[in-house]
């Protein structure tokens, strides 16, 4: 089956010319304990900027039995639900075959049926650490062992923290937290066993309000009677300017889109894997200006809730990760019958604070005025 939740992020960073991006470090086993352990509800680390592609990484340490550790570095995404790690000597040394969850046939961008195999910890307490954070389970951690084909063809390895997935274990659910929050400009990762954004009730149906637009808090829109294990982190767009520049021309056409006039919902997924920016191929019936797909040159979008008002956030791309492709997302049960999506990357959350509170179903997007 085609991975639906691991798609996005992995073809985008492709198509963006990372391939090959050591971002998948191998890092020297050491045995030093001056880690902290997670006991409290807040948990703190740094992260690593990767200029080339736009991302935030963590360092991650595995650890195994009788003092082994290995430790690499992944990209933190939010675009899917998993953490993958290189198949190096290390890894294999603190993991073992999963006999719940047998080998996998996965796509990833152009990459068609690469092995995934799945893997857990020798040690079933505290297995994990992400940067200097030690998290306590009860069992050994599940992950998913990348080849080194698909690694080539990705250019990454991910900490995926979508919230849940149908199938396997996702990392937030092993280790029992709700919330995050991902700071690029502090360059931090937040998470959470408590609500990282501000508690309302009746948040579907009561009029939009001054702590929500100061919070730039929206509702995250439901993809799940679309297709099958669809949890993406997904905002309504209600505003949606398209920039196109020609190749005869230095001159940008600024073209504001009529969304009511469309016949699907526009909807943005939030891809911290991502480099660029994906459409779903529905586009190409409707809204997309004539022409090459590469003389599109950016976007602006206005995300929010329409029965709270309408726009909450604003999000314009960046030139300097700005890539854009398009083509038929292998998630849905009907093609003819799912919203127009956007995959959001670096491009557009350079420099923004992302918040998300899945107990509430809540998402906070800020960006410097």
């Amino acid at each position: 089956p085609i991975s639906r939740t691991t798609f996005l992020q992995h073809h985008a960073m492709t198509a963006a010319g990372l391939a090959g991006f050591p971002i998948a470090l191998a890092l020297p086993i050491t045995d030093d304990d001056d880690d902290d352990t997670s006991s409290t509800t807040l948990s703190t680390m740094a992260l690593q900027f990767l200029p080339r592609a736009g991302c935030l990484a963590v360092p991650v340490t595995l650890r195994g039995r009788a003092g082994t550790w290995a430790r690499y570095t992944a990209v933190v995404d939010t675009g899917s639900p998993f953490l993958t790690a290189p198949p190096t000597r290390a890894i294999l040394d603190v993991t073992t075959p999963s006999r719940r969850y047998p080998s996998t046939q996965e796509q990833y961008g152009s990459t068609i049926g690469q092995d995934i195999r799945w893997r857990s910890t020798t040690r079933s307490s505290s297995p994990i650490q992400l940067g200097t954070t030690s998290f306590p389970t009860l069992e050994p951690f599940v992950l998913a062992l990348s080849s080194g084909g698909l690694m080539e063809a990705t250019g990454g390895i991910f900490l995926g923290l979508m919230a849940t997935d149908d199938e396997r274990p996702a990392v937030l659910e092993q280790l029992g937290l709700h919330s995050l929050r991902i700071d690029y400009r502090q360059r931090i990762l937040q998470l959470s066993t408590q609500p990282l954004l501000p508690m309302r009730t009746n948040h579907h149906l009561s009029p939009p309000s001054t702590m929500d637009r100061n919070n730039h808090v929206m509702n995250l829109f439901d993809l799940s009677p679309f297709g099958p294990n669809l949890h993406h982190y997904a905002v309504e767009c209600h505003e949606l300017i398209f920039f196109s520049r020609s190749a005869s021309s230095s001159r940008t056409k600024r073209q504001s889109i009529p969304l009511s006039k469309l016949s699907r919902t526009v909807v943005v997924v939030i891809d911290t894997g991502l480099s660029g920016c994906i459409l779903s191929d529905s586009w190409r019936h409707e809204a997309l200006p004539s022409g090459p797909l590469g003389q599109l040159s950016g976007m602006q979008l206005g995300l929010g809730n329409a029965e709270r008002g309408g726009v909450v956030t604003q999000l314009q791309s960046n030139d300097t990760y700005w890539y854009v492709d398009c083509f038929r997302l292998p998630w849905f049960t009907k093609e003819e019958d799912h919203p127009h999506i956007i995959a959001a990357g670096a491009t557009f959350l350079q420099n923004s604070v992302i918040s998300i509170d899945n107990q509430a179903r809540t998402i906070a997007i800020q960006v410097p005025t």
